[in-house]
């Protein structure tokens, strides 16, 4: 018995030679010194488009970065099931330094451009302010202790000072995300973000498509070069043996030139769920209640009947401001006959390539409807064991009182103290505000740049009852952003008011027992 790891090869060649090796006696060190980049081409030609053998490009892996990129465009970046990485965290950097993404249709204007970095340099003062102020409650409440080092003191609240102040981030803000997916992944993504009509996800595609295309960034080829310039060999003889690491595969690389090259946009996901939703001849119900008396987490019933909870999710997607058990309501009363016309609706545009859509990945025992601020959808984004069914990001779902902000981030105590600095009322007037200011725009997609991460957003996340358990119990820690820790135990009081034989199994924190603010 043998075992060893491999590293070097690109990622194609790293597929290709797998994919040979599930297909030859070879071992696999053996299979990848025989490869080049031209034969890998033909291979993945022939196997992955040819054939259609889509698995093959799970077997090459790409890591990427995606920097100076708005926070907007990081939320769609990263809205993958099967992803890894990571993107900047608003508690630990301080995003004033940052700069802002104006989309074209704004720098264009100069009548909208003044109003849009107006709005911006105002949602920055309110991120300062209401740090600054956040920062003289945190060290009222808990003053630093005596064997605590002041350095570190003063970063942990800074930290908790950043969980208060992000809420006034727009969503113009600047960010990074580093990702590390497979090809395939890859292929999907860049396809996702040509197809959602955003001009700065457009770029971003293309950007994405070109880092695959072109040789990518390789340190160790660097050392490499710098080893045999250094050395006593001739001027030929330097460019002989480079010119042969580059034909090898080991400089002058891309890192998936050939499974990157159809990623056109694709109108099937748009266009199937309108078909849907038309034939399900939905009809809007009157709002049932304003944002700010609907709770947080509603855990809906298992999806036991498929068509059911199909027709629930296009209209959960498709109408704004809706929640999702009134769309689960109408869905029931629906008939049979008219839920298959809506799923058949949508497959009749089904083109060969196209995979079925989001909302037909069906059968989940676990519903959490979200109505939770933009920030806190951010943390729970990251969970990939899920189903998120997201509907277009709006601004008309209110934001959260700041009596609970304040209670929940520095306890009953703090609360206090922040009312009375009169930072309830300077909270609501400056979030009020930023809210008003970006549904000003005439231009939806623009407006929402500005968009702070306090506006609330609605999702629904699907997963088994392990995940569940997981989540509550992971983002109800007392090191944890405040927003996230309390969606988290509604999650948990939710699951076990539901399934009483879980209330032992799911170890959540009650945030309202446990809190500690220099704990993160």
């Amino acid at each position: 018995m043998k075992a060893y790891a491999s590293y070097g090869a690109p990622p194609e060649i790293q597929a290709y030679a797998l994919a040979k090796y599930s297909r030859s006696s070879q071992s696999m060190s053996q299979s990848i010194e025989e490869l080049s980049a031209q034969r890998a081409e033909q291979f993945l030609d022939t196997f992955y488009f040819q054939y259609g053998h889509r698995s093959i490009a799970d077997l090459a892996h790409v890591t990427m970065a995606i920097e100076n990129c708005s926070l907007l465009a990081e939320f769609y970046i990263t809205d993958e099931s099967l992803w890894d990485g990571q993107s900047r965290s608003t508690r630990y950097q301080n995003f004033h330094k940052n700069n802002f993404y104006i989309p074209q249709s704004i720098a264009k204007q100069p009548e909208l451009l003044e109003p849009f970095r107006n709005a911006l340099h105002t949602a920055l003062d309110n991120y300062r302010c209401i740090t600054d102020m956040c920062i003289r409650i945190i060290e009222q409440v808990t003053p630093k202790p005596d064997a605590m080092d002041p350095t570190a003191y003063k970063r942990t609240v800074k930290a908790r000072a950043f969980d208060v102040g992000r809420y006034f981030l727009p969503l113009a803000t600047h960010t990074s995300v580093g990702q590390i997916t497979s090809a395939r992944v890859l292929e999907q993504q860049i396809v996702r973000l040509n197809s959602l009509n955003i001009p700065e996800l457009t770029e971003i595609a293309e950007a994405m498509r070109m880092a695959a295309r072109n040789p990518a960034d390789n340190f160790v080829a660097k050392k490499i070069q710098q080893a045999c310039e250094s050395t006593k060999l001739s001027i030929e003889q330097t460019a002989g043996l480079l010119r042969e690491l580059t034909e090898t595969g080991i400089l002058e690389t891309p890192a998936a030139p050939t499974l990157v090259k159809y990623t056109a946009a694709s109108s099937f996901q748009s266009q199937a769920a309108e078909a849907a939703r038309n034939a399900l001849r939905f009809v809007p119900p009157e709002r049932a209640a304003a944002p700010s008396d609907i709770r947080k987490i509603i855990l809906a019933a298992p999806e036991t009947d498929p068509l059911e909870a199909f027709a629930a999710e296009i209209i959960y997607l498709t109408e704004p401001n809706i929640r999702y058990p009134q769309a689960l309501e109408y869905a029931r009363r629906a008939s049979n006959e008219t839920k298959t016309a809506a799923w058949n609706a949508a497959m009749e545009l089904r083109g060969e390539y196209d995979e079925l859509l989001r909302v037909q990945r069906i059968g989940y025992m676990i519903v959490f409807d979200m109505l939770i601020d933009f920030g806190s959808l951010r943390d729970f984004h990251r969970h990939r064991r899920c189903l998120q069914i997201i509907p277009q990001l709006g601004l008309d779902m209110g934001f959260d009182a700041p009596a609970d902000i304040f209670s929940l981030a520095f306890g009953p105590k703090g609360a206090e103290i922040a009312q009375e600095m009169g930072l309830f009322q300077e909270f609501s007037d400056r979030m009020e505000k930023s809210i008003a200011t970006a549904a000003h725009f005439p231009d939806t997609t623009s407006g929402l740049y500005l968009a702070p991460l306090g506006a609330r957003q609605r999702a629904v996340f699907k997963m088994d009852i392990a995940e569940a358990a997981y989540i509550a119990e992971l983002r109800s820690k007392p090191g944890g952003h405040f927003s996230y820790r309390h969606a988290a135990w509604q999650m948990a009081e939710a699951l076990t008011a539901t399934y009483p034989f879980l209330k032992n199994s799911v170890r959540a924190v009650n945030p309202f027992e446990t809190l500690d603010l220099l704990n993160r």
